[in-house]
Order: C-alpha cells, then structure tokens, then sequence
C-alpha cells in the first residue's frame, strides 16, 4: 500500500465501479451521475427516516419546552438561563428523549459523502482503476507535476488529447500500456458535441457554458437550504441572535459553495447540483408520509398548566406558636396560644370561614378560651397544679 492508499479504498473501488458501469450503461457521465445520486439517496434513506423520528420526538417536546421558558420570560441573567436550559433537559430526560440519537446518522451521512467526493473527483484511481505509480507518472508527464488526488482535470486533459499525441510524448512504456489498455474506459465529460467539458474548471476569466454549473450550484444550494430548514424540526428558542444566525448562514453556505464551484472541476458542482435537488425532494417526500406535529394555542395552555400543577405549592408560614388542642405530645411548657387562622385574638386575613364582623368575632375568641378552660388537664399537668 503505497502512501496515499487508504483502508477505504476497496470501498471507493467498489463505488467506483459501480459509476463505470453506469457510464458505460448510460453512456452519458452527466446521466450516470444522476443516476449515482439517486442510488445513494436511496441507499441513505433509512438513516433519514431515523432522523425524522427523533425530529417528531422532538417536537412533541415543544409545548412543555416552551412553558418552561414562559416561566423565566423576560429574564436573561446567566444564572436564569442556566435554569432555563437545566429544566428542558430534566424534561428530555423524563421523556426518554436524547439530542445525540440523531447525530450518528448525520455523521455517517457526512463520512459517506467525503469518500464519495474522493470517488467523483479521482475517476483515473476509483473509476479507471489505474494504479498510483501509473497516476502519478502520467500526470508528471502531462501536466508537469503531481496531479495529486484530484486526478479528473489530468482524466480531462488526456481523453482531449487522444492516444496517438500522447504516445508522441514518449511517456514511460508501463504507464502508457496501463493508459492504453484502459482508454475505452474513460468517462466522457463533454457534453453538448463538445461545447462543455466537465472536467474543466470553471473559471471568471473565460465567458463559455461551464460558468453555468457555478451558477445553478448557487441557486439550488440556497433554496434546498431554505425548503429543508421548513421541512425539519427547528429547536425552540426564544433568542433572536439565532434566527438572525440563520439568515446569515443560509447566504453563506451557498456562496462557499459557489466558491468551491470555481476551485473544482465542472463534473463535481453537476454531482452536488443533483444532491441538492434530489435531497430536497426526498426530505419533502419523507416531511409528507410522516410530519410533523402541529399545537394550536390550547396546547401551548394546557403544557403550562400541567407545568404549574407539577411545580410544589409555595409554603405557608404558620406562626411557631400555633399548634392543636388535641396535640397532648407536645411539652406544656409554653401557654396555649391562639388558633390557625387566629392572631391576636383576631382572624388572619388568609383564614377561611372568617367571621362577618368584629362582634362575632370577639364571641367566637370568648368561646375558644371556655374551651380551654374546661379542657382535661393531663397527669403532668394535674400534678404541678396540686403543688
């Protein structure tokens, strides 16, 4: 294994054949790549369906996320916010949810699409199958220096110039036969009889078809990045930083990627001009067979309600001096004192049932103290009052 051979190679080897064989099936790389695209998308959908389950789960969240921030509105102290944000996971918590089941299959998503970006932009290594000494030796003596792992603009350069001016050039005997014997295998990247060559990059400096690719890149990557962020769940937040972030991000997403659409050959902004669009649909058909859930305002109500019913009931402080008649186990030490809800010989202004006036007042106060005074004494009691 030389250098640059990884251990994921026999995997691009064998996506990489898979793409030869669509080539040589459609006979159109353009085609072919479509058709690669969608096979992949198909390939990735059961990772997306997952993604959309833990997006339901999520939002079904949503009312009671959103009572626990109603309670501390207004206040955006750290120490609040903190509250804030320890509740909502107390809540994911206890509803067996976890903000980290979706991030596998993103990341597996990702992974798979920097091995496929290795495949479509390496086609004489993955596609071909010519080997590394054979790559590189072409490229030194083609174009002068190592083509490194983006071999498609050297694939470009060789099928425009044709076996016949490239044997003129007296390049090493193996590379050339490995070249030769493989030659009918080269995709072909021109399109419209020539007029386009997708292994080319586009570049500001020449006006022809290929300043197209860049163009569409832009346009489908920003709208398959508004369409998706309105077909998935989008946490709840009450910070308008955030939503203004958004705004910025999907401007400039979409201008790195028509940056990238300058720097690389036409052939990979055409693969990720279809992964947008085909992306976008797929999200749409998968938003359509299971969406999301929707709460109108009684929901958003009955969340703070079941939140406030859960919340504890704030303390009463009872006066330490108030305590029952028929307590005989507490000690005796201390005079009997006055009644819940009495205070001083008067009602409290929270005691229910309270009396309709002073009069009926100062009555029931007399009837209290009758009580007491014909109450039984304890032993103890009777004890000390015969010494």
């Amino acid at each position: 294994m030389s250098a640059r051979e990884t251990m994921f190679d026999p995997i691009l080897r064998a996506v990489g054949a898979f793409l030869a064989w669509l080539d040589s099936w459609s006979g159109n790389y353009m085609v072919a790549l479509l058709i690669f695209t969608i096979a992949l998308e198909l390939l990735f959908l059961p990772f997306a369906i997952k993604q959309q389950k833990n997006s339901i789960r999520q939002a079904k969240l949503r009312p009671k996320e959103m009572a626990i921030r109603n309670k501390y509105k207004g206040r955006n102290d750290k120490v609040t916010q903190q509250k804030v944000m320890t509740e909502i996971q107390e809540l994911y918590q206890k509803e067996n949810y976890s903000q980290f089941s979706g991030c596998l299959p993103m990341l597996l998503q990702m992974a798979a699409l920097l091995l496929i970006y290795s495949v479509v932009s390496n086609p004489l290594k993955f596609v071909v199958g010519l080997d590394e000494t054979t790559i590189s030796t072409l490229s030194k003596a083609i174009l002068g220096a190592d083509s490194g792992n983006q071999t498609i603009g050297l694939l470009s350069k060789i099928q425009a110039m044709g076996l016949d001016q490239l044997k003129a050039m007296n390049i090493d005997e193996v590379a050339f036969g490995a070249l030769e014997a493989k030659f009918d295998m080269l995709p072909d990247f021109t399109l419209f009889g020539g007029a386009m060559n997708l292994g080319d990059t586009p570049s500001i400096k020449q006006f022809n078809l290929l300043l197209i690719i860049p163009a569409v890149t832009f346009i489908s990557y920003f709208f398959s990045t508004k369409l998706t962020r309105k077909l998935t769940y989008q946490p709840t937040t009450t910070d308008q930083q955030v939503g203004c972030s958004n705004k910025v991000m999907d401007i400039i997403m979409p201008l790195f990627s028509l940056f990238i659409a300058f720097t690389v050959p036409a052939a990979l902004g055409v693969y990720w001009i279809f992964k947008s669009i085909i992306g976008t649909f797929k999200q749409y058909v998968i938003f359509k067979a299971m969406p999301l859930p929707v709460f109108t305002e009684e929901d958003y109500k009955a969340a703070e309600k079941e939140l406030k019913g859960k919340s504890p009931a704030p303390d009463r402080e009872i006066p330490k001096n108030v305590r029952s008649l028929c307590d005989e186990d507490e000690d005796d030490d201390e005079p009997y004192p006055t009644f819940v809800g009495v205070k001083g010989g008067r009602y409290d202004d929270d005691a229910e049932d309270r009396p309709a006036n002073k009069e009926e007042a100062n009555n029931e106060t007399s009837n209290i103290g009758k009580k007491l005074e014909s109450a039984p004494l304890k032993e103890e009691d009777s004890e000390d009052k015969a010494e």
